[in-house]
């Protein structure tokens, strides 16, 4: 006792001198830095994209909308733009810094604690460029640049695991600079819980519970004792207290338990304290209850009925038909509802595009017939029915494969793409079929396949599945749905989108378009196709055109159009004019 004295005035006396009174001073520079501290928080809290100096608007807010001004819009930009997140680690790291400051206590090392800091903040905007790199207020910058030079780095080198486990282990590495002592008391502190919430074991329950006279009293007493006479520490007197033998007592054992019988060894707390010696009494029989342990046996014959039943419920799934031959599927196949889009085939006369045409008036001008353009296909719809109810069967029998609970309940087939209407059985999730949809396309003999979880006004989910064959769609069967375009001043017949519907868009509504796509995806036949449209609604007199060719590929055919307005262009230099006197008229007229 006198030795732990002893050590107690030492501590405290260093703990004196360590925490010494600051000077006025020294007070009046941490009060400033408070205020310095809350004037950032401030112009982070309230930041806003739309402020000066921010890139991500061509415009900026008038007035500032941060709460600190000018000044504070500039700080929390740069904090963001920097370091992102981080910022908010670093303000936390220097906050607690100013309040150790404050309260009269000496901080040791500074610049190595700020160092610390630093790497803290770093590390936490790298960790949040790792995870979610796309989210952030700042447009090329989410995390800060910090982080995505860092992130950028690393996993190059060390791919995502790498960069994860460094990032990890350099946010420790800063944590243990700005304050080791917290750092490394966290595994004491969380063994110390851990022990304190396991304290009370299985065989104290029982025991308490299967003998009426428990030991808690004396123990209770036995340990208010113990801190009387100051012999245990606040942490193992609980524990001391509620010891018990393990061979004694509790669950499976033939002896009960009484704290007198068990001698406690305290040698570590108690400092030269004499030992209490106790002599084990005879031991008691535990009665046992017969009566209990037959309602127990037919408790556990009851569960077991129950879960048999539970299980027989789970294997028939209302929602979804389970369908387990290959004739009764087929048969159910046989009676879905397939919705064709091209089921409805017409195609256009010159009566369709005749309000069009005659929109002004042109002496001698013809309009190309339809006779040139090609048909559409015919009988395609019965042709490809056939094959999509084979592919809906083969889904059907893969998702009973997998073991995903669904049936096909609709079908809609368009051109390219066959959508099957999927219901799901209550309780299975749509993420269980994405977490097989190469294996459903491959069961399909597809190269892909797209899952649409949420469709409007229905309660099924989509599957979208490639044609084995597809459809070449004409421009003479979609001009005949004159009800799309009667209403349009520049037509063009596009073509049609994935549930086989005429796709006619009207280019007035969209002063700028852009055509792009990869190698083969038909860049060049949207352009023929807008071309040709314009060829069968427009005279020379309502549309002019200017065609820039640089490869002298595309364009040619159409060299003798009468509504060039001049030559197919084909050198540069002269596509520059011609474009910057198109964008000269446009500046006139709007």
């Amino acid at each position: 006792m006198a030795e732990r004295s002893a050590a107690r005035t030492a501590s405290s006396r260093s703990s004196a001198a360590a925490g010494a009174v600051p000077t006025l001073t020294t007070r009046i520079l941490w009060v400033l830095g408070a205020v310095a501290w809350l004037f950032v928080a401030a112009s982070l809290a309230s930041f806003d994209t739309a402020d000066p100096p921010s890139h991500v608007v061509s415009v900026h807010a008038q007035p500032i909308g941060n709460l600190c001004g000018r000044a504070g819009a500039l700080i929390a930009y740069n904090a963001w733009y920097l370091l992102g997140i981080g910022s908010w680690i670093l303000l936390i790291g220097v906050g607690i810094a100013i309040g150790a400051g404050l309260s009269g206590r000496r901080i040791t090392h500074p610049l190595v604690r700020s160092l610390g800091m630093l790497i803290v903040a770093v590390a936490g905007a790298s960790l949040h460029g790792l995870i979610a790199p796309t989210w952030g207020p700042l447009a090329g910058a989410e995390p800060g640049l910090a982080a995505v030079a860092t992130v950028g780095e690393l996993t190059l080198r060390f791919g995502g695991l790498g960069t994860f486990l460094l990032i990890a282990a350099a946010m420790l590495v800063g944590l243990l600079l700005a304050e080791e002592q917290i750092i490394l008391h966290l595994p004491r502190l969380a063994i110390r819980s851990f022990r304190a919430a396991h304290r009370v074991t299985v065989p104290q329950i029982t025991n308490l519970m299967t003998r009426p006279e428990t030991p808690l009293k004396e123990a209770g007493t036995a340990r208010g004792a113990a801190k009387a006479r100051g012999r245990w520490t606040s942490s193992r007197s609980a524990a001391a207290a509620a010891a018990i033998d393990p061979d004694a007592g509790g669950l499976g054992a033939v002896e009960s338990f009484d704290p007198d019988d068990h001698e406690i060894d305290e040698t570590d707390e108690v400092d030269e304290a004499p030992k209490s010696k106790r002599t084990k009494k005879a031991a008691r029989p535990v009665v046992v209850d017969e009566d209990e342990y037959e309602d127990d046996e037919e408790d556990d014959e009851d569960e077991e009925y129950e879960e048999e039943d539970a299980y027989e419920e789970e294997e028939v799934l209302p929602g979804a038909p389970q369908v387990f031959s290959e004739d009764a599927l087929r048969e159910k196949i046989s009676r879905l509802p397939v919705r064709f889009a091209q089921a409805t085939q017409k195609l256009a006369t010159e009566e369709d595009l005749q309000d069009l045409q005659n929109m002004a008036e042109l002496a001698g001008y013809r309009f190309p017939g339809l006779d040139l353009l090609v048909d559409p296909e015919q009988n395609f719809s019965e042709e490809l029915e056939s094959l999509v109810r084979d592919q809906a069967a083969a889904l059907e029998q893969a998702l009973k494969q997998y073991r995903i609970d669904g049936s096909v309940e609709g079908i809609e087939s368009g051109p390219v793409i066959t959508l099957y209407h999927v219901r799901l059985a209550p309780g299975t999730k749509v993420a269980n079929l994405n977490a097989v949809s190469s294996d459903l396309a491959r069961s399909l003999k597809a190269i892909n396949l797209r899952i649409v979880a949420n469709m409007a006004g229905r309660d099924t989910v989509g599957i979208e599945v490639p044609n084995p064959k597809k459809e070449k769609v004409r421009m003479k069967e979609l001009m005949s749905s004159t009800d799309n375009f009667k209403d349009m001043s520049l037509p063009m017949f596009l073509g049609k989108d994935a549930s086989g519907d005429p796709l006619i868009a009207d280019l007035t509504k969209m002063p700028h378009m852009l055509i792009a796509g990869t190698t083969g995806s038909g860049k060049s036949v949207c352009i023929n196709t807008i071309i040709m449209s314009f060829l069968y609604t427009k005279k020379p007199n309502e549309l002019k055109l200017v065609l820039v060719d640089p490869k002298m590929v595309e364009m040619s055919q159409f060299k003798d159009i009468p509504h060039l307005m001049c030559p197919v262009v084909t050198e540069m230099s002269k596509a520059a004019a011609i474009l910057e006197w198109a964008v000269r008229k446009m500046d006139e007229r709007y």
